[in-house]
């Protein structure tokens, strides 16, 4: 706990000169959602506060006799309960050093604390990136067994590899279970594995998970051998060990929670098919029935296939008028989509012109790729094998607090108690909503 004591006017002021306000506004500059996102006016009740969501639309229209009107109707709504998670950013350091930087004078001080400052800035970056994509429970998606090492229990798997590399590590020996939600209809998958059962292992260069039992893949509401859509996916979504759970229930809902999930802040998908986002499989049998033994390889890129099919599948969900307008990928992905023969030429000639004007420039301007007229960004917290179409304009931020340092007494360091030991940190009070999934698309099972 610390104490209600700061460092000294002089160098408070120096501090949040140097590294309150610059330090914040990179952060803000550097934070993926707050580039994408427009924020959510809400009120909010504690932490808490309601966001209505369009589920359903008027009924009351029709050719009609003048005699003979519609039965009259109204728009649906529903209210998402929507929960401001806390993410903080903290750092110490000891007497002696503030001592020492304090009589070295402004400069001194501003430089000895750079590295920490900056590290902490990068720090928050990263999970506040990290937590768009894969935030809370749905870590994934996942459609076939895979055929590299053609074991039964090796199946494809999309998603963030270094975040449940991570979980499972933090389990030890208790396995990380999940359940599957086939994305056409938000159906659960009945049993699929044993109880006690779960992720035992990631390969992320193979983009497969292991698990140490046998995946049930017999008919059953939700069940592969029922599944309504070709090359339909199911969310991967963490259901234990219990402490897992609850560490993932205190980030925000990323966009794998928001568009996977059963119902995304109490709104069930089940029921309302503007809560389903589109998600197929590359791979040739997907899930429209049992999977494939011993399992598919994953596919290389299509434009017309896979990134068009996507957008097109979008387009009859939710009409043109609300269709994607960004492409989110993996660096990788935007490598081998540089690649295609078909976009070779263009390159090339992107090469010609800015060499003739600019000197010599081997490289493409990554500002000006796209597809569909949906510009491409990447993100490394993307995982490799996928690739999701955004429609930026039905998402929110919901932000109770900004992104700052907590100085409410004045101070940015203040003194640990019974402790030669200065403390600071930053928060983040917010939480990411999709009030449309449907107007967003997963694309799965590409080569890596």
């Amino acid at each position: 706990m610390s104490a209600s004591i700061g460092i000294g006017g002089t160098l408070n002021a120096v501090l949040k000169q140097f590294y309150g306000f610059g330090l914040i506004e990179e952060i803000n500059n550097e934070v993926m959602a707050l580039e994408l996102f427009e924020k959510a006016k809400v009120d909010w009740n504690g932490r808490e506060c309601f966001i209505p969501v369009h589920t359903t639309r008027n009924t009351g229209t029709g050719w009609r006799a003048a005699t003979s009107l519609p039965t009259a109707g109204q728009q649906g709504y529903t209210n998402m309960l929507v929960t401001a998670q806390r993410l903080y950013g903290r750092f110490s350091v000891e007497g002696d050093a503030i001592e020492a930087l304090g009589k070295g004078g402004e400069n001194a001080f501003v430089n000895g604390l750079e590295g920490e400052m900056k590290g902490l800035k990068e720090d928050l970056r990263n999970a506040a990136n990290q937590s768009l994509i894969s935030g809370r429970r749905v870590i994934g998606f996942m459609s076939q067994q895979n055929s590299v090492s053609a074991g039964a229990d090796d199946w494809m798997f999309d998603g963030d590899f270094d975040k449940l590399a991570a979980l499972r590590v933090a389990a030890g020996a208790d396995q990380i279970e999940f359940r599957l939600i086939r994305m056409s209809d938000k159906l659960i998958h009945p049993n699929p594995i044993a109880a006690g059962s779960g992720i035992e292992s990631v390969n992320a260069s193979l983009g497969t998970i292991n698990l140490n039992a046998i995946l049930d893949t017999t008919a059953g509401a939700g069940g592969w051998n029922t599944a309504l859509v070709a090359g339909d996916i199911y969310a991967v979504e963490i259901t234990g060990p219990a402490a897992t759970v609850a560490t993932l229930d205190l980030e925000p809902a990323g966009i794998y929670t928001n568009l996977g999930a059963v119902s995304p802040f109490g709104v069930s998908a089940a029921t309302f098919p503007v809560m389903r986002a589109i998600g197929f499989s590359s791979v040739a049998d997907g899930g429209a029935a049992a999977p494939a033994a011993p399992g598919v390889d994953r596919t290389a890129i299509d434009l017309d296939l896979h990134l068009q099919g996507c957008i097109d599948r979008i387009y009859t969900a939710c009409g043109i008028e609300k269709a994607p307008n960004l492409w989110l990928a993996a660096v990788s992905q935007r490598s081998r989509y540089v690649g295609l023969s078909s976009l070779t030429t263009a390159i090339r000639s992107d090469f010609t012109n800015r060499t003739k004007v600019g000197g010599l420039d081997q490289g493409y301007d990554v500002n000006k790729l796209g597809y569909g007229g949906l510009p491409i960004k990447v993100s490394r917290h993307v995982g490799n094998g996928h690739w999701i179409a955004l429609y930026t304009e039905s998402w929110k931020l919901a932000e109770l607090g900004e992104m700052k340092w907590a100085e409410t007494d004045g101070n940015v360091l203040s003194r640990v108690a019974n402790a030669d030991v200065w403390e600071g940190f930053m928060r983040w009070y917010v939480n990411f909503v999709c009030l449309q999934p449907h107007c967003n698309g997963v694309v799965t099972g590409l080569a890596l």
